[in-house]
């Protein structure tokens, strides 16, 4: 959300006779949100004498005294305002504002016209508000001053911006900018333009978002507006970060920080070095690269310490805002940045294939050059040999010296040649040698990254499971409980009992209490199992299992652990499941951690598909059937859908549709691997954006 910290009301005692709105807006300080005000310092309550100001309004109604009835309802209406009662301000307004329409009061009605746009913004009726606001203004001409003009203009631009109309709240914020900047109000026009600014960014427009911040900061404001000043740089750095020139980007952050040293601003600092550190990493600049990385290390251990310090209710408010901000002007660069780790990590695997490649090829060039360098010193000496020969037939005495001479050079320059290419061949294999080192030490350290991140899947997978658990067996314990102690009664009675009659009664009972007890303990016996065969390794081995039961059970733990999170969801379960379907051979805990992965997904898309509809009914529906020898699973959810061109990368490892910080990316790639290498089946996903999710499981039925 956007937020234009210029327009509504610091105010001051105000006496019955409101007689000069312009004034009134001149001598408060204005903000448009009352309860989080971005740059607003003071806030001093709105007070009169409410008994005396009704007395005034009857004996201006009685007297018909049009004055008196209009400063004392609007007195009232400001009053009730201004303690957060909108609705019960609505009528002392309306009172006024048919006065002043009989007196016709032009600059009256623009007046009230204004505070009964304010009230409805209260009662977040935007629709309302704009058309008295655009009544206001429309009204003005001559008739009201140029702040009365500014104000109705901010709040258009609000209103506007709030019922999603960007183009009409860009001008207005143009507009009111612009006027505060020709009456020298610079901070009022630093926080229009800074508004300006936040609303081209969203619609990535980078240069006009660039212009309005800069602009801003040029208003010459006052040192003592360290948040404003704090958040026209951090934006300006928002602006660079999205278009990816991180250095620029981590400069405003830090001008920021010296303004308002803001825990947000630190975080997007951290992601500013991780951003760079990466870049340089990939250039093979790595003297850059582990600079960034030391002070992303640094700024991490840095926020660590300061998440433990307790904040009050207003900096909460005012973070989770700010953060809400940003987040959204991010909104693209997370997705761009998320959907290119899968691109990063190929990069990554074909660099170092090239790099081997590249080395195996020199070394092969090398061995092909020195059997030519070889071949061609032997024939260079056989033809030495034979020259001396025909020079020794034809003067054997008298050139046989120098033909010994020559034989001498030669030998040394073959020797000369031979420790030469010795030498480059032996540093030639060094470097080799360090390289293929180098290359294995990055190639375990990928290896460990990802046994860490597999193991942290599992980890998270058994947290759910832990709290499924914890619900589930809940109730075969309270059944185990009640019929427990009824059995108990049942006992004494029976112990009792007189007649043979009541005594078989009794008996009966019993019986049927103690299946009862049975029942609910194999069914807690059944749940507990299931927890200890997902948490153990395993042996790897497969074994013999009803895959409906496999199914239904692990399904029912994952809506279990979400609901012990979130208390307030529901879904529908349906099971439609093939009763003739044999047990077969599989490995049970693999498979329950990819019923288990599939259905948290499914009720993550559920609850966010739920939180934008609050009539929207949530449903699962879970399905087997048996196929040609092969075993059919298929798990559909209603939610949010995925689009195409992210379904086609699903099973990639580190691949996640959610956000940052809410998925590793590793538990449909581990999904993947458990049904085509462990199980020899298949897995597909089919979706239709905001309708629908269905994974479709193949496994072999092997019964023997």
């Amino acid at each position: 959300m956007l937020f234009f910290s210029a327009l509504l009301i610091h105010p001051t005692l105000l006496t019955a006779q409101v007689s000069d709105f312009s004034s009134w807006i001149q001598k408060n300080r204005i903000t448009n949100e009352l309860t989080y005000p971005r740059f607003q310092k003071n806030l001093v309550p709105f007070s009169i004498d409410e008994n005396a100001t009704r007395k005034k309004l009857q004996e201006g109604q009685k007297q018909k005294n049009p004055i008196k009835t209009m400063s004392a309802a609007q007195a009232l209406g400001m009053h009730l305002l201004m303690k957060n009662q909108a609705q019960n301000a609505l009528p002392y307004f309306s009172q006024a504002l048919e006065t002043a329409v009989q007196s016709k009061d032009v600059k009256t009605e623009i007046e009230i016209f204004a505070k009964i746009g304010l009230a409805y913004r209260l009662l977040k009726q935007n629709e309302k508000a704009l058309d008295y606001f655009k009544e206001a203004h429309q009204k003005i001409a001559s008739q009201a001053s140029r702040e009365t003009d500014d104000y109705l203009l901010s709040q258009l631009a609000q209103v506007s911006f709030e019922l999603n109309d960007f183009k009409s709240a860009e001008e207005y914020y143009s507009r009111v900018s612009k006027s505060f900047a020709s009456q020298k109000k610079t901070t009022l026009a630093a926080i229009s333009l800074n508004s300006l600014g936040e609303l081209q960014l969203r619609n990535n427009d980078y240069n006009k978002s660039l212009e309005s911040f800069k602009s801003a900061l040029n208003n010459n404001l006052s040192p003592h507006e360290n948040t404003l000043n704090g958040i026209l740089h951090r934006n300006l750095g928002l602006v660079y970060f999205k278009r990816g020139k991180f250095e620029l980007a981590l400069e405003e952050f830090n001008k920021s920080l010296t303004f308002d040293n803001q825990l947000l601003v630190h975080q997007l600092t951290k992601d500013a070095c991780m951003q760079l550190f990466t870049l340089y990493s990939y250039q093979n600049n790595f003297e850059k690269a582990d600079a960034f990385h030391e002070k992303y290390i640094s700024i991490k251990e840095s926020l660590g310490k300061r998440s433990k310090v307790k904040l009050n209710d207003f900096e909460n408010k005012w973070q989770a805002r700010e953060k809400e901000l940003v987040i959204d002007l991010l909104k693209k660069q997370h997705q761009n940045s998320s959907s290119s780790d899968g691109e990063q990590q190929l990069e990554l695997s074909q660099l170092i294939t090239k790099t081997d490649v590249e080395l195996n090829q020199k070394d092969e060039a090398l061995e092909v050059k020195t059997a030519e360098v070889e071949q061609l010193t032997k024939e260079k000496v056989v033809q030495q040999r034979d020259m001396a020969r025909q020079e020794l037939q034809l003067a054997k005495q008298k050139n046989f010296k120098n033909l010994l001479m020559g034989l001498s050079i030669a030998a040394l320059a073959f020797l000369a040649f031979l420790y030469n290419r010795y030498l480059f061949k032996k540093k030639s294999n060094l470097k080799l040698q360090a390289s293929n080192t180098e290359l294995e030490n990055t190639l375990k350290q990928l290896r460990e990254t990802q046994d860490q991140l597999l193991q942290s899947e599992k980890m998270a997978s058994l947290g759910l499971l832990t709290a499924g658990i914890a619900h589930e067996i809940q109730n075969p314990l309270n059944f185990v409980v009640n019929f427990s102690e009824g059995t108990l009664d049942v006992v004494s009675e029976l112990l009792e009992a007189k007649s043979e009659q009541e005594k078989a009664e009794l008996a009966k009972e019993l019986n049927e209490s103690l299946k009862k007890i049975h029942h609910h303990g194999k069914r807690a016996e059944r749940i507990v199992k299931s927890m200890l065969q997902h948490s153990r390794e395993g042996s790897g081995e497969k074994e013999l299992v009803e895959i409906n039961q496999l199914l239904y059970e692990s399904v029912n733990l994952a809506y279990h652990g979400v609901r012990a999170t979130h208390k307030d969801f529901q879904c529908t379960l349906k099971e439609q499941f093939e009763s003739t379907i044999p047990p077969f051979y599989m490995i049970p805990q693999d498979l329950s951690r990819v019923f288990l992965n599939i259905a948290n997904n499914a009720f993550y898309a559920l609850r966010e598909k739920s939180a934008t509809n609050p009539s929207f009914k949530s449903e699962l529906i879970i399905t087997t059937a048996l196929r040609d020898n092969q075993v059919e699973i298929r798990i559909k959810d209603n939610g949010i859908g995925i689009p195409k061109e992210k379904a086609d990368k699903i099973f990639q490892p580190f691949f996640t549709t959610k956000p940052s910080g809410q998925g590793t990316g590793l538990g449909l790639s581990m999904s993947y691997d458990i049904i085509t290498k462990s199980h020899q089946g298949k897995i597909e996903i089919q979706s239709i954006e905001n309708e629908y999710t269905e994974f479709i499981i193949q496994l072999p039925l092997t019964t023997v």
